[in-house]
């Protein structure tokens, strides 16, 4: 004797594997772009620490000769 809801439960379970499937798919998707975000912020944030690096450097340099500067001209006043 076959079970009424068998079927039923058949086509539930089928449509469910096939939702997961597809929801598989789109995750997938989602998580290959963000890693390519990842990857685009990561090398952004490379460029701009090697900029903050050079003004600091340069900042420090101009701030060294001004100071040298501000020396010289007390000295001879």
């Amino acid at each position: 004797m076959e079970n009424p809801h068998e079927n039923v439960q058949i086509n539930i379970l089928h449509r469910i594997v096939n939702n997961m499937e597809r929801l598989n798919d789109s995750i997938l998707q989602v998580n290959n772009e963000l890693h390519k975000i990842n990857i685009c912020q990561s090398n952004n944030l490379q460029i701009m620490g090697g900029l903050m690096e050079n003004y600091h450097q340069n900042i420090k340099t101009m701030l060294q000769d001004s100071d040298t500067i501000a020396t010289v001209d007390n000295v001879t006043k």
